[in-house]
């Protein structure tokens, strides 16, 4: 995916980057004390909720959608493709990875990728679907 992205809009101080740090969320805990984030997303032009599944060492985004319509599915996707974009540079910006001890920056996902890459997107097929 090509990155059009004005970097110097990414601040340290950016709302998105205290939810990852712990402030915002009703738990507070970090995302570096986990491994997973899920992330309930609201597509208002459609009425529906998609529910996003963040695995943090596999770098990759799961879409869980339960009304998979040919234009539903194209619509989520479009959503969730922000964040393949913008998750990364957050995370960077924070120095995420090279503070985490459990993540292996030699696997695969990290060796042929920059930190900045996107994320990989799987649409997960085989869910119940709503009519």
């Amino acid at each position: 995916m090509k990155k059009l992205c004005d970097l110097s809009m990414i601040k340290s101080n950016d709302r998105l980057v205290e939810y990852i740090l712990g402030y915002y969320m009703h738990c507070n805990t970090t995302w570096s004390k986990v491994d997973h984030v899920l992330m309930p997303i609201y597509m208002e032009t459609l009425n529906h909720w998609i529910l996003v599944h963040f695995d943090i060492h596999s770098r990759c985004l799961r879409v869980c959608n339960s009304f998979q319509s040919a234009s539903h599915a194209k619509k989520a996707k479009k959503i969730v493709e922000q964040y393949l974009v913008i998750l990364p540079l957050l995370l960077d910006l924070i120095g995420f990875y090279k503070s985490q001890n459990d993540i292996e920056l030699s696997s695969q996902r990290f060796v042929n990728e920059k930190a900045t890459d996107c994320l990989e997107i799987v649409m997960v097929d085989g869910l119940p679907q709503q009519t």
